[in-house]
């Protein structure tokens, strides 16, 4: 099929694009999935963005979205190691899992295969999901981190091998690697994205969440997976809170002033943008989610550690170690400070669409040996609160910076209409990648 030379690579559309351009017959599946494939092969051997690729079990799937079509019509998608997806190993990082063969794929899976999208193959992961670090890179320095645990599908994304992937968050595993990498990341209300076929990392924390290049994917294929209608467009302009107090002394100068020119765009385009003082429930919660983390990984992973400990990454071995040394009622103090916090923040937060924070302290920093600051992102993950990364700035030397938006439970769609109001009046802000 011919396509004009200016035309946008098919490697870097966007989902939504892609599934309309597929329908309209304006490409075929086989184009896109093949466009995907070359990106991978050009620039993967720098960004160690995928686990594994296996072309016969793509070419199954593109048989079969060809036959069956669905709302993703053919859309190329990667699936981060701990979620199973029938035909593909799950490792989740850890030499324990090495060839790990499950029969089938984890529920979100399902659901975007059922759709007709295509899983390209399997993202690295951070060892179970936690502080170990992957090998993969940051797309626009590679001898910066990409972020963690989801660095794989976020560095994949931003890199253009795939537009839509999945990943996990148990403390920031969706928001950090998507601010690092440029993309956008949707961590939804807990509980909402189905966790069969997920390695638990923390059970009372961990989210199965989205990563994309615009927020109107992320909107499309969360509608999908909730089976609603998706935000009506225009969205109104939204009412934004924006804390006051400690969490802008922890970020960088660069950092603080890219999003406060950005809240000032906002106001001046329309949208309502209000200080918030955050409740003092929220002050004690990094200790007690720390608690609860520990606690929860080294019973989730206890099977591991009694066969084979000696197999796990330092840093895992730390933290269950840890953990088991923690008391049950140590743990339950820590639910039951935590679930006042989670109450404390949903009435503040309900108040406003959205509150704007830091994702991140600072850009990627430089080395691979860890994955970042989870402690802006953690809060909201413990607090089981709709979250959100959008790219909105970059630095001289092209490393992204973004702006975290979070909502009160189960206020997803009303996120994520603020979020695509945002993203029409700023336009994409996604930086290229250094391979671009």
């Amino acid at each position: 099929m011919d396509r004009p030379a200016n035309a946008t690579p098919l490697n870097r559309l966007s989902a939504r694009q892609v599934a309309t351009g597929i329908r309209r017959r304006a490409f075929g599946i086989r184009d896109v999935v093949n466009a995907c494939l070359a990106r991978i092969r050009e620039r993967d051997g720098v960004v160690r963005a995928w686990v594994d690729l296996d072309e016969d079990a793509i070419e199954r799937q593109v048989s079969f979205a060809e036959r069956t079509g669905g709302p993703l019509a053919g859309v190329p998608f990667g699936v981060k190691d701990v979620l199973d997806a029938a035909g593909w190993p799950t490792g989740m990082g850890s030499a324990l899992y090495r060839g790990h063969a499950p029969r089938y794929d984890a529920g979100c899976v399902g659901q975007l295969r059922m759709a007709g999208g295509v899983v390209l193959g399997k993202t690295q992961t951070c060892e179970f999901a936690g502080i170990e670090p992957a090998p993969t890179t940051n797309p626009h320095d590679p001898s910066r981190t990409p972020g963690g645990s989801s660095s794989g599908s976020a560095a994949a994304v931003a890199d253009g091998m795939v537009p839509l992937a999945l990943g996990t968050q148990t403390g920031g595993s969706v928001l950090r690697p998507a601010a690092f990498c440029g993309v956008v990341g949707f961590k939804p209300t807990y509980g909402f994205h189905a966790v069969s076929g997920m390695k638990e990392a923390a059970h009372s924390f961990d989210t199965p969440g989205l990563f994309a290049r615009t927020v109107d994917d992320i909107a499309m294929v969360h509608s999908l997976l909730m089976n609603e209608a998706e935000p009506e467009l225009p969205a109104p302009a939204p009412r934004i809170g924006v804390p006051e107090g400690a969490i802008w002394d922890e970020v960088t100068a660069a950092v603080a002033g890219a999003l406060r020119d950005v809240l000032a765009e906002l106001a001046r385009r329309g949208a309502e943008v209000v200080r918030l003082t955050l409740p003092p429930a929220l002050r004690d919660l990094a200790e007690a989610r720390a608690i609860v983390n520990a606690f929860e990984r080294s019973r989730d992973l206890a099977g591991e550690w009694l066969a084979d400990r000696d197999a796990l990454g330092p840093s895992t071995f730390r933290i269950v170690e840890r953990g088991f040394r923690i008391t049950g009622s140590e743990y339950v103090a820590a639910r039951r400070a935590i679930e006042g916090a989670r109450a404390a923040a949903s009435e503040r937060f309900g108040d406003f669409d959205a509150v704007a924070l830091p994702v991140t302290a600072d850009v990627a920093p430089p080395g691979l040996g860890n994955t970042g600051d989870p402690r802006l992102q953690e809060g909201w993950t413990a607090l089981h609160m709709p979250a959100m990364a959008i790219p909105v700035s970059a630095t001289a030397a092209g490393l992204p910076i973004a702006v975290q938006l979070v909502a009160r439970r189960f206020a997803d769609r009303r996120l994520l209409a603020a979020a695509l109001w945002i993203e029409s009046n700023l336009g994409s802000r996604q930086p290229r990648a250094a391979g671009d």
